[in-house]
């Protein structure tokens, strides 16, 4: 933090400490809700690699950007709530931040000449200058001197150079966040936003020259009616993946309109179907650059494809060869039925079946001229090869395109189990929620308290009530895990999808319904656990074709930005390394940082800071002097200019809920008068007078309509309860704190007994230090969380002399069990 802000916090500690702790209120509200969104987005990216998600990596970019500025808004809370403990906070932050967008940064693409090249010249034989298409049209002609009708080349360099003369890399940006793959209406809109943009944007004057200097070294010396094709030839196209018809031809085009078919042909990269083909596929738009393959047209009699293997995987020795009258458009584009011929290839090419409904189209020369030359494309590329050709008026065979041949691979048995499981087994659970995908076998154990943490086997399916972060030590010797609570934005969703581990949040009455040792199967894409061992061995992990979807450049560059971002490391606050200067991703970061706002917020009433300037005394016939300090909310709005406040017209949620405990008929509030006997030592040592009534003796609370943090004092001991209940569980927190006492030590320690023993069985993670209890409780739904935090109320009521009252360790359990059944507690005092 700067020296000015540092001063800000420094004047407000001293002078206006009512107006700090509103001031770190406001700052820690500001952490709860980039907590929450932070949480979602990283869900969501994790989510995204998890279940291989498709979608471009614009779209995750920008989820990578709003999950920064939330983590961001996190560090500057932090550092606003407590500066001096988190000076190195910012540089931490810029660090990992630095480093994510270093993975998300593009390259750069060049833009400079040339921005035409011959389909003669050498240099047209590199595909990231000519794209796939013209690339392997000018193999052809260089290696073999295949008949390629003449052309040139409007090279990818100038597709970049028009994208960067226009401005059109952030709206296309702007276009592809918005993608949709699910909703063909997203996607026809998208695609009609760019589409519009490059139609309605100037082609440069550079690139004008060059395609006209082009034109006239070609066809100068022709006459009027020369016509030229113009066709896509994207990097990427007629290679592995053929992007077949995705992308659009412009037909017999005079030269003096080459501009306008050439903008045809480039915006076609972003038609619906050619933008859902490149996202399913995983590729990056800008790694895809359009360049246009510009060809003398010929007008042919005879057009069609020539495949060297039979295309349904079967290894038969044939050809196929399928021919129209005219133009092969009709052919590829589905609009005209073919002549089908078949041809044998070994050792020689010959004919083995002719179309029987149709006029004879190619001759037995014909058919071995074009067999031929599939053989020796195919000989040269070593692969099967889809070619596309077209015969002249005068007899002559004019190769138009080559590509590999898709072929169908032979079906995988695997493939026939529905669903992935045998029939007829039994749903033990279902209708929970997937929080990390997965099929996982194991027995059941059933953890009901965290000491047990050290006794889970194995290969077993964890159930248990919460999900809570340090369960990770486990997650790689689970084959599942299933909680009753919990979210798949929690700590533990996020590793567990790390780990690629099943795990059902949301499962009702798991603890109940699955015992313990039974043999299960967590079904977690379904959202279900079934009886028994019913995964079948050897089954792939992901669906059909996601195996080449894992290996696109989508999900190779996610799960190299999730490094930045997923990891978890930060699992131990108690630990040193617990410092900003550990945190090595952004969810280090955000763990560190909500750990220590909410440590921070609670050190308010811990730290016996006087916040009593502004704060209204609580009315009550309890005999408690409670003084609040309202942030926002606690309190009715008329009531907000009193310096006292009736008990029942509480509005903090949580402190009106620990009230209502504290006020509850079944405890006696008789006997001593309870005093802090430290207070009362410094203000007598001082020369003062005590007053029943002095704020020094009393207990505080800072609260807001859905938050409070009070400190109860009683006498020998302090409590503090601080708890923030809203509609968001996952934000949902709970932490206690018990120390002192003034009893005997066995009393003392028979009393932290208790405490440990009911706030176990309400639900909260407890340690135990000296005569210090810590508790604390997360991710709990309002609703559930009000009844825990009356019986708090109760306990602090139950608790206050205690520890005069305990004798024997067998009263412990009894105890426990009444409290918890709300029955009268036997603690009358030792004759």
């Amino acid at each position: 933090m700067d020296i000015q802000n540092l001063f800000h916090h420094w004047t407000y500690r001293i002078f206006a400490p009512g107006a700090l702790v509103r001031e770190q209120y406001e700052a820690f509200r500001t952490v709860l809700a980039a907590d929450t969104k932070a949480h979602d987005l990283m869900a969501e990216l994790e989510e995204i690699v998890a279940h291989g998600r498709r979608m471009d990596m614009a779209a995750t970019a920008e989820l990578c950007r709003e999950l920064s500025e939330a983590v961001e808004r996190m560090v500057e809370g932090l550092t606003r709530i407590a500066p001096l403990e988190n000076l190195s906070l910012r540089e931490v932050f810029r660090k990992i931040n630095f480093y994510l967008n270093l993975r998300l940064a593009p390259p750069e693409y060049p833009f400079s000449p040339p921005y035409t090249v011959f389909l003669h010249e050498p240099l047209a034989n590199e595909q990231a200058l000519t794209g796939g298409k013209a690339a392997q049209l000018a193999d052809l002609v260089s290696r073999m001197g295949a008949p390629v009708p003449r052309g040139f080349v409007i090279t990818t360099r100038a597709f970049y150079y028009f994208l960067e003369d226009n401005d059109l890399k952030e709206r296309l940006l702007q276009g592809l966040r918005r993608l949709d793959l699910n909703s063909y209406a997203a996607l026809e809109a998208v695609s009609r936003d760019i589409v519009q943009c490059i139609r309605a944007a100037p082609v440069p004057p550079e690139i004008q020259e060059a395609i006209e200097q082009c034109r006239e070294a070609l066809w100068s010396d022709e006459d009027a009616s020369l016509q030229v094709s113009v066709r896509s030839s994207a990097v990427g196209e007629d290679g592995e993946l053929s992007f077949a018809g995705q992308f659009s031809s412009v037909l017999d085009v005079s030269p003096d309109h080459i501009l306008d078919a050439y903008r045809e042909v480039i915006s076609s990269k972003y038609t619906p179907s050619a933008l859902f083909y490149r996202v399913h596929h995983g590729l990056f738009d800008l790694d895809l650059p359009m360049a246009v393959l510009v060809q003398e047209m010929i007008a042919g009699r005879t057009s069609g494809v020539l495949y060297t293997r039979d295309p349904g995987g079967r290894d038969d020795g044939t050809m196929t060869v399928h021919a129209v009258i005219g133009a092969g458009e009709f052919l590829v584009s589905g609009t005209s039925n073919a002549a089908l011929y078949i041809l044998g290839r070994d050792p020689e090419p010959r004919i083995l079946a002719r179309p029987s409904n149709h006029e004879e189209l190619l001759n037995d020369a014909q058919l071995n001229e074009l067999a031929d030359w599939g053989v020796r494309i195919e000989t040269a590329r070593t692969g099967p090869q889809d070619i596309e050709w077209c015969q002249s008026g005068d007899g002559r065979l004019h190769l138009l395109q080559a590509r590999p041949l898709v072929t169908s691979p032979p079906p995988d048995p695997r493939d026939e189990v529905s669903n992935g499981l045998a029939p007829g087994y039994e749903v033990l659970l279902q209708g929970c929620e997937c929080a990390s995908p997965g099929l996982g076998a194991g027995p059941v154990f059933v953890l009901e308290r965290d000491a047990d943490l050290a006794s889970v086997p194995d290969g077993a399916v964890l159930v248990s009530r919460y999900g809570r972060p340090h369960y990770a030590a486990l997650l790689g010797h689970l084959a599942g895990l299933v909680t009753e609570r919990g979210s798949r934005a929690g700590h533990l969703a996020s590793i567990a999808r790390e780990f690629r581990l099943p795990f059902l949040v949301r499962a009702e009455e798991a603890t109940t319904l699955l015992q313990p040792g039974r043999m299960v199967t967590v079904d977690a894409r379904m959202g279900r656990v079934l009886a028994g061992d019913v995964a079948p061995h050897g089954m792939p992990s992901s669906s059909p074709g996601q195996d080449d979807f894992d290996r696109s450049p989508f999900m190779r560059s996610m799960r190299q930005v999730m490094t930045q971002i997923s990891p978890l490391r930060m699992l131990d606050p108690d630990a040193p390394e617990f410092q900003p200067e550990s945190c090595r991703s952004l969810h280090d970061l955000i763990r560190y940082i909500h750990e220590q706002a909410v440590r921070a917020m609670f050190s308010l009433s811990t730290s016996k800071g006087r916040i009593g300037r502004g704060s209204k005394k609580i009315l009550s016939s309890l005999p408690i002097q409670l003084y609040l300090l309202d942030v926002g909310g606690a309190v009715p709005p008329d009531c907000e200019a009193a310096s006292e406040l009736p008990a029942e017209r509480l509005c903090s949620r949580p402190l009106a809920a620990i009230w209502q405990g504290l006020n509850d008929p079944g405890l006696s509030w008789s006997g001593p008068q309870h005093f802090d006997w430290g207070d009362f030592s410094s203000i007598v040592d001082g020369g003062g007078l005590l007053s029943p009534d002095a704020p020094s003796l009393a207990s505080y609370a800072v609260a807001s309509g859905e938050y409070c943090n009070v400190n109860i004092r009683f006498g020998y001991h302090f409590t503090v309860v601080e708890a923030l209940c809203g509609e968001l569980a996952q934000v949902n927190y709970c932490n206690f704190r018990f120390t002192g006492g003034g009893g005997r030590a066995e009393g003392k320690a028979l009393r932290l007994l208790f405490l440990q023993g009911v706030l176990e069985g309400l639900g909260f993670l407890v340690s135990c230090k000296g005569d210090l209890l810590d508790a604390r409780l997360k991710d709990v739904e309002c609703a559930e969380m009000h009844p825990r935090l009356v019986a708090l109320g109760r306990l602090l009521g139950v608790t206050r002399l205690m520890d005069m009252r305990l004798h024997d360790m067998t009263q412990i359990s009894a105890l426990v069990a009444d409290f918890l059944a709300e029955r009268p507690l036997d603690i009358a005092p030792k004759a």
